[in-house]
């Protein structure tokens, strides 16, 4: 399930299974359930990718993105460490 929030023309939407490690690049997988946000912005009836946010410390299991609240600032629910 993704989460998401939405004001006006911009949405955020969490991801919390996404796997990226490493915020600047999208097609990086090794950090399993990591989680993500995105952010997409609507310009008429169209809308497109504005940003790609990740935590500043991404690891396995964080779940980032599991909690996108209107205020839109994307959490993590999990610190597990096996």
């Amino acid at each position: 399930m993704h989460m998401h929030a939405s004001t006006g023309d911009t949405l955020v939407v969490g991801a919390r299974v996404e796997d990226g490690c490493d915020a600047s690049e999208e097609d990086d997988n090794d950090c399993f359930n990591s989680g993500a946000a995105y952010v997409f912005v609507r310009s008429g009836v169209s809308w497109s990718q504005q940003q790609y946010l990740k935590a500043s410390n991404p690891g396995t299991a964080d779940y980032f993105g599991h909690s996108v609240r209107n205020i839109i600032m994307p959490s993590s629910t999990f610190n597990w460490y096996y």
